[in-house]
């Protein structure tokens, strides 16, 4: 029976290994089909910009990001990858253009230093200073940027970060803040020293876009 039954387990094998095959192989024609189809279409929308709308071109940065793995993996078999690679790797470039340009443009505009008159009297726990949608998109771009393969960014951050913090410590008048107080007695905790290491401290936290 065994004998008999081998023969056939043998050629459902065979069978099943090249149904595997083609099914893999059908798979990466479709998937190469697609990157053919969008190629052109990704080109047009990655240099002309986020035009307001981040999410949809990040979404499409992943998309050249995709496709680059796929060629990359997948480069000995499929006709003409070197063509394609080189349009993807220049869309991918002008991607990291945009976004390092949009991270850094961000940045500038939350990075104006505070008006004094603005600061809350008491300091409340937390001083929220950059909007929450801000907070996002930032976090977004520097995930992309990241991928892009750059890190440019961080001089960007602490370039504009620093221009927050000290522009704003210049226009608190440190030297009437720190000058010592004629008239009224000194109690333990108010020197303004103290207020103004609180104040420091909440500009840091506020300001955080926690990359």
């Amino acid at each position: 029976m065994q004998a008999y039954i081998q023969p056939f387990q043998a050629l459902t094998d065979q069978y099943l290994y090249v149904y595997t095959n083609i099914d893999q192989t059908l798979d990466n024609v479709t998937k190469t089909l697609e990157i053919f189809s969008t190629t052109k279409t990704l080109d047009s929308k990655i240099r002309s910009g986020s035009q307001g709308d981040m999410e949809a071109y990040l979404t499409n940065v992943d998309s050249i990001l995709d496709a680059l793995t796929f060629i990359s993996q997948n480069v000995s078999t499929i006709k003409n990858a070197d063509k394609i690679h080189a349009q993807l790797k220049v869309l991918k470039q002008l991607a990291l253009v945009e976004c390092e340009t949009s991270f850094s443009s961000l940045l500038a505009k939350n990075s104006h230093p505070l008006d004094p008159s603005k600061i809350p009297s008491p300091l409340p726990d937390k001083l929220d200073l950059v909007p929450v949608e801000d907070k996002q998109v930032v976090k977004a771009l520097v995930e992309r940027i990241e991928k892009l393969q750059s890190s440019r960014y961080v001089n960007s951050f602490v370039q504009n970060r620093a221009k927050f913090l000290l522009g704003t410590l210049r226009k608190l008048n440190l030297e009437s803040l720190l000058a010592p107080s004629q008239t009224v007695t000194y109690t333990k905790g108010s020197h303004p020293f103290l207020h103004l290491i609180s104040l420091f401290v909440k500009l840091l936290q506020g300001g955080c876009f926690s990359l």
